[in-house]
């Protein structure tokens, strides 16, 4: 015995009821309910056996019924379909919309409960309202009357005229409606009858006798009981539509759900429907089903061939309409118990056969008789697919069967109709589909809801939001919650809206989990995946509107509130800031007038804060200006801490320390995060301190508007008028001068990792808080800088000049001052011999200077204040005045940074005192220079300097170019180059030409490229480099100009200033190619020069304004370099390294090894030259014989160091030549293959002769050489590197070869 599958209620048998008058009077004069509602109290039946076609028992557990008045339905299928449908629609819509705000409060009451069987309330009546629906349909026919009990009381005059009226009276329903139906005959005796029991039992048989055996007798008492039964509450249905002559069946009210009847009057009607469902309809419908099978089984068994045949020939639309009936049973009018349908137009008649009998195998629980129908139907396009998941197991062909369910429905503008049978099939698929879930059943119900703006379809997306969250697809889920919320709020029904909405929000907050390795399960710091930034906002503000719209003011207050998130990854625009802020603004308004001013929540506060405690800074009146350069400042302190330890243990005052009754600032940055102008109103700090508070004046400003995405730092002056230590705890301000807020400007302290504990978790420091020490007067130094010939407020520098400065230090203190140390940026030059720049002339346009060739920042410098004072102290309100000269690297914002420390005599701390000062850099000359190799033997290479004036100035002339290198020497190419280029107009551009020779005559240079290998092995070895500065090198300075006194590049202050333009751009370069490499430890590895190296140096000046500068063309290399560092990196790379489990110390190894590499300290090229030199033009008589044109090869070897050997071949024929050759082939003769070897910057010239046979232009190409580059110093002859050229493509040298003129003039 096989068991029947578990259906909806809506694919249960219908049962059409039809009382006489006086049942319908007994019924209500005993207090009980209409008949159809009685029997369906009894609905469904337990424990029912049918069986299939094969005469397979099958059990039902519960066995359901549909009962409902005759009468009603006859009325009800004269309405038309699309407006009964769209009645039905409205009516769920009201029914939902009047009791969601109970079912809202009662969902979120279960849910504060943490209820685990969390229940949907409007799903359920969804499914309630629309398994109701008991009306047939032309579509399908579940609710097409299987059976028709005629009922009649013994309480009548004459109950067998009562029979023989219902019995004679015609079913008014449609054609459509299918015929095959049931009559079934009811005899209620009650016990106040008249007739006695034997009377009644042979009324009974009488009518059993002419109407036929389904007939039944039932004895009732209808005596009230004691306490009514309660009975489930029956499903709603749609209230009839007002009609003429219309009389419907009274409804039952909502909420009963009980009856009056006794215990013996129950189990009359529990036999009675018992043994009309088991002796009666199911034996009927059986009966049925084998008849309607034999009909479709011999359909079926006919050839295919025959049915394509009859469709091609007769019209395939009419076959297929045609459905086979059985033989009709022909009975007297008052005997018949069954009628069958005949065949008509599937327009206007009956379901098809074919059809009713997959229904009744389904209500039969014959799976397999009804899924093969079912699927025939399916093939055949009418219908099927709606079906076949609630019959099949689960697999994924049922989201198939759905979605094609579906597709045959929806059109662009679809019927009421159709969008209440997509309702239909939804509720079904819900109820009776096994493991929705898991086969995507969310999904199903979303397509079902289509675009339909109405309240059932929104629920639709509600359940699949809810199936969707159960399986923990959030974002899915939330959005469907989104999309039923917006459906709902265009229909009214606010607190569903409501509810939805927020559902969706905390599902949007929920981000989706990472799981990370297990070695990394307790990191501390895990990112935050972002949400979707767009669609939250849409949400909060939905349900902001709506609770104001709702009267929950306050609640509305924190959505809008939250809405100014204030990140820069959300999608937002300066339109909806605006709007937000707009709306907060009225609510806010609206509630400070109902609640009051001080009524407000304490929590109420903006999502962001407009203050940055990292940037928030206190400034004492003695640091001037406003300095936000606190990196600086720290790299001073490390500097200065590092200078002290082999001196002393002498520490330094952090913070500084103000003076009682002088005004300090706190610096707050304020940042603007929105893109919307916002005023912060009565803006102020809190100050905590030891003393008395009440002797500080703090300052409060009025309003501050900032502007979208501004940062400002925004002073707020403190006078203390009594010593002490105080803290600057909170910020305070009015949002838009409407919202109180009071914000941190504390800082997170630092992560601790002293103890094991520590380590193995996240613990971190107390706060850090700004803190001020207030004394009685103490050690002060005042800075100052002036000028006498330019405005320091309005300072605007060139490019590269070089101004004079006047710093001021006065002693603001109480007491002498004796020991003062000065830290400046590098492009300043400070004069503490007080004697003025040296004067001296060089003797001749060369100079040499031993530079120490060291990047290393400068030291702390001690002020000779006996020389600079003529005193040993600064005694108190006494100052001292330093000259500086300031030189502008980079056009820009550049910085001019001063810091004093010093101490008062007998103390063993220091305190400081700074100066910073920002001034612009505007581009006045831009200066190039490129190197190529020169065609004389005499000298090497042609430097190429070309000049642009950037700048509006007409009187801008170059001074003066210098030169400075380890290894090279320059002079101009021709006398006097500077006369040719008295001014350069603006933006234009001057060239001048120089020549380099090698310069020879200087030390260090070896010794600095053994320095960088010994230190750069140690590094990629995995070591510490050795803490030993580089040697020094000799540079040498060429100065070309025309006057009489050059400029001297070796006195002071132009020789600081050039070593620290160099050490500027050396050390950015460093830092940039080798960012994996501590910045302290890059002194020790590279130093501040390549001797290969040569400077160009700009001098410029423009009399009528007096100023002048120099602008600085650092590191362009010449000669060959033959990579020193591969030996080096080959032992890297070969050497056994240890294993590592971190994958970041490999990858970061590997950078540095590529890094050197690539460096130029190991750059490697092909050290010849070859240039072929022959006569341009050469006339010769072709008649006399064929020409030879000689042809001389120039090789030289620009390496520095190392011999090179080479091998020039020569073509005879065009075996070297291009396709793409635009000239005719040389030809040369004699010795094809020329060997020779170079010493180091020599050269050698190789002769021969070209073959020409005709006139022509012969390009001085067919050639290659190759080359091979020696060790420095190796005996024997040991290969480093082998290269190979030819001439490039286009560029060589070309010899025209014309016929001699035999004709005489």
């Amino acid at each position: 015995m096989s068991a029947a599958p578990v259906l909806p209620l809506s694919l249960s048998p219908h049962i059409c009821v039809l009382p006489s008058s006086e049942l319908i009077e007994l019924l209500s004069s005993s207090s009980l309910p209409p008949l159809q509602h009685l029997l369906q109290s009894f609905s469904p039946l337990p424990q029912v056996t049918t069986r299939t076609t094969a005469l397979t028992p099958v059990s039902h557990s519960s066995f359901p019924l549909r009962f409902s008045n005759l009468h009603d339905i006859e009325i009800a299928c004269k309405e038309d379909e699309d407006a009964r449908a769209g009645r039905t629609i409205d009516w769920i819509g009201q029914r939902i919309a009047k009791r969601a705000a109970a079912w809202v409060e009662r969902v979120e009451l279960e849910e504060n409960l943490e209820t685990k069987d969390l229940t949907t309330p409007w799903w359920q009546e969804l499914q309630r309202c629309t398994e109701g629906d008991r009306t047939p349909s032309r579509v399908e026919g579940w609710n097409h009357p299987v059976a028709v009990v005629l009922a009649v009381s013994t309480l009548a005059s004459n109950p067998l005229q009562a029979v023989t009226e219902l019995q004679s009276r015609p079913i008014d329903l449609p054609s459509w409606v299918d015929s095959a139906r049931l009559r079934h005959t009811l005899i209620i005796h009650p016990s106040n009858s008249p007739l006695s029991s034997d009377e009644a039992m042979a009324l009974f048989n009488a009518i059993k006798k002419q109407y036929g055996l389904h007939t039944h007798l039932l004895d009732l008492t209808l005596s009230h009981p004691a306490m009514p039964i309660s009975v489930p509450s029956l499903l709603p249905e749609l209230p009839p539509t007002p009609m003429p002559d219309a009389a419907f069946s009274k409804a039952l009210p909502e909420g009963t759900h009980h009856l009056n009847l006794t215990e013996p009057d129950i189990a009359q009607f529990a036999r009675f429907v018992r043994e009309f469902v088991t002796m009666s309809l199911v034996p009927w419908m059986e009966r049925c089903v084998l008849d309607w099978n034999e009909t479709y089984s011999s359909t079926r068994r006919l050839p295919s061939r025959l049915f394509s045949s009859t469709r091609r020939l007769f019209g395939g639309s009419a076959a297929s309409n045609h459905v086979p009936t059985p033989p009709t049973h022909h009975v007297n009018a008052y005997s018949n118990t069954v009628t069958h349908p005949t065949s008509s137009p599937a327009s206007s008649g009956p379901p098809p056969q074919q059809r009713r009998l997959a229904e009744f195998a389904t209500f039969l629980g014959d799976i397999k008789l009804a899924v093969s129908v079912w699927e025939a139907l399916r093939k055949e396009g009418r219908g099927g697919s709606e079906v076949l998941p609630l019959l099949l197991s689960p697999s994924p062909i049922l989201a198939a069967h759905a979605t094609y369910a579906l597709s045959t429905l929806y059109t662009s503008d679809p019927a009421p109709s159709v969008q209440l049978r997509a309702l239909v099939y939804a509720i079904r698929w819900a109820v009776g589909v096994r493991d929705l879930e898991s086969l995507g059943g969310e999904r199903w119900l979303d397509m079902a809801a289509g675009l339909t703006e109405e309240p059932p379809p929104a629920l639709l997306l509600a359940h699949a939001a809810l199936l969707s969250a159960r399986k923990g697809a959030t974002r899915r889920a939330a959005m469907w919650y989104v999309f039923a919320a917006h459906r709902l709020e265009k229909c009214g029904i606010k607190p569903l809206t409501v509810y939805f909405l927020r559902k969706a929000h905390d599902l949007y907050l929920v981000r989706p989990t990472k799981s990370l390795s297990p070695s990394f399960e307790d990191v501390g710091f895990r990112k935050d995946i972002d949400g979707f930034g767009a669609i939250l906002p849409s949400i909060e503000y939905s349900l902001g509107r709506l609770m104001y719209t709702s009267g929950d003011t306050e609640g509305a207050l924190r959505y809008f509130l939250g809405l100014l998130k204030g990140s820069s990854l959300r999608s937002q625009t300066t339109e909806t800031d605006a709007l937000y802020i707009g709306d907060f603004k009225v609510a806010f308004e609206h509630l400070k007038s109902t609640v009051g001013q001080n009524a407000f929540p304490a929590d109420l506060k903006p999502p962001f804060s407009f203050s940055s405690a990292v940037d928030t800074k206190l400034r004492l009146a003695r640091q001037g200006e406003l300095d936000v350069n606190n990196v600086r400042w720290e790299a001073f302190g490390e500097t200065w801490a590092n200078f002290r330890k082999s001196r002393g243990k002498e520490g330094l005052e952090k913070g500084g320390k103000a003076v009682v009754g002088e005004r300090f600032w706190v610096d707050v940055m304020l940042k603007n995060p929105l893109d919307v102008e916002v005023n912060l109103a009565n803006m102020t700090v809190n100050v905590e301190g030891t003393d008395a508070i009440d002797d500080i004046e703090i300052e409060i400003i009025d309003n501050i508007l900032l502007h979208p995405k501004e940062c400002r730092v925004v002073p707020v002056a403190i006078v203390s008028r009594r010593p002490g230590f105080f803290k600057i705890t909170r910020l305070t301000y009015s949002f838009l001068a409407l919202l109180p807020v009071s914000e941190p400007l504390a800082v997170r302290g630092p992560r601790l990792h002293q103890t094991v504990a520590q380590r193995q978790g996240v613990v971190y420091g107390p706060d850090v808080v700004l803190t001020i020490n207030v004394e009685e007067g103490g050690c002060r130094l005042d800075l100052s800088l002036s000028s006498t010939a330019r405005d320091l407020r309005r300072l605007i520098l060139g490019s590269g000049e070089c101004t004079e400065l006047t710093l001021n230090i006065r002693n603001t203190g109480q007491g002498n001052i004796d020991d003062i140390w000065i830290m400046h940026s590098s492009t300043v030059w400070f004069d503490l011999e007080g004697q003025g720049s040296q004067t001296s002339i060089p003797s001749t346009r060369t100079e040499v200077l031993r530079s120490d060739n060291s990047i290393a920042n400068a030291t702390p410098t001690a002020l000779p204040l006996e020389r600079l004072h003529g005193s040993s102290t600064l005694a108190p309100e006494e100052s001292l005045n330093i000259r500086l000269v300031i030189h502008a690297e980079q056009p820009g914002a550049q910085e001019l940074v001063v810091l004093i420390i010093f101490r008062e005599s007998g103390q063993t701390t220091f305190d400081s005192s700074r100066l910073y000062h920002l001034f612009d850099v505007d581009p006045v000359l831009n200066v190039g220079a490129f190197a190529r190799p020169s065609t004389s033997s005499s000298v090497s290479y042609v430097v190429n300097v070309e000049v642009e004036n950037t700048s509006e100035a007409s009187d801008l002339r170059i001074s003066q170019i210098t030169t400075a290198s380890a290894s090279w020497s320059c002079t101009t190419i021709v006398p006097h180059p500077l006369v040719h280029l008295p001014c350069l107009p603006p933006r234009q551009t001057g060239r001048i030409l120089l020549q380099a020779k090698h310069w020879d005559e200087g030390s260090g240079s070896g010794e600095t490229t053994h320095f960088v290998i010994r230190q750069l092995g140690a590094v990629l070895e995995g070591r510490q480099a050795e803490p030993s500065n580089p040697p020094s090198l000799d540079l040498l300075f060429n100065h070309i100009t025309e006057a009489e006194e050059p400029i001297s590049t070796c006195k002071l202050p132009t020789v600081t200033l050039l070593e620290s333009s160099r050490r500027i751009s050396t050390r950015n370069l460093l830092l940039n190619q080798y960012y994996q490499l501590s910045p302290s430890t890059l002194p020790y590895i590279f130093p501040l020069r390549i001797p290969q190296a040569l400077d160009v140096i700009v001098f410029w000046e423009m009399p009528s304004e007096r100023r002048r500068g120099y602008v600085t063309v650092p590191g362009l290399l010449l000669g060959a370099s033959h990579a020193p560092l591969d030996e080096v990196i080959q032992q890297s790379e070969t050497a056994k390294v240890k294993r590592t489990m971190y994958a970041e110390t490999t990858r970061e190894k590997g950078e540095i090894l590529e890094a050197v590499r690539a460096s130029e300290w190991n750059a490697e090229m092909n050290p010849t030259v070859v240039r072929v030199v022959s006569q341009p033009r050469i006339e010769h008589d072709f008649s006399q014989g064929h020409c030879f044109v000689p042809v001389t090869f120039m090789i030289r070897n620009f390496s520095l160091t190392n011999h090179t050997r080479f091998v020039l071949r020569l073509q005879s024929g065009d075996s070297f030549q291009s396709s793409e050759a635009q000239h005719l082939p040389p030809s040369y003769t004699g010795s094809l293959t020329r060997r020779g070897t170079l010493e180091p910057l020599s050269s050698v010239e190789v002769k021969t002769k070209m073959w020409v046979s005709r006139p022509g232009i012969y390009g001085l190409s067919g050639w290659r050489l190759e080359t091979e580059v020696g060790q420095a110093a190796a005996e024997p002859w040991l290969t480093r590197a082998s290269f190979s050229q030819a001439p490039p493509l286009g560029e060589e040298s070309i010899v025209t070869v014309v016929q001699r003129s035999n004709f005489m003039i």
